[in-house]
């Protein structure tokens, strides 16, 4: 039997799902808005394959590698992506 203080205790400790999730959900938004989708998606993956660890260490930490050698490659060549399709798009309303 649990009474509203028990619940309480639980709640304030960090363990109810909802606030994690709703948590999570405005972490994810905050970083693909500052950083662009794409980046964002492979840092909340890196994030979320540190969980894993315990239960499938090499594949956990191949997939976190992974993760950030896309991250550096859309940091050191983001803005060359952008300016070929700018350019792509241009030639495009020339013709």
């Amino acid at each position: 039997m649990t009474d509203e203080a028990s619940q309480y205790r639980s709640a304030s400790r960090g363990e109810d799902p909802s606030g994690w999730a709703v948590g999570f959900t405005v972490f994810a938004a905050v970083m693909m808005i500052m950083v662009g989708v794409w980046q964002a998606l492979a840092g909340l993956s890196a994030i979320a394959n540190f969980l894993f660890i315990p239960y499938s260490p090499l594949w956990s930490m191949l997939i976190i590698a992974v993760n950030v050698l896309v991250i550096w490659a859309l940091a050191a060549h983001g803005r060359q992506f952008k300016e070929q399709r700018d350019a792509e798009a241009e030639y495009r309303m020339h013709r």
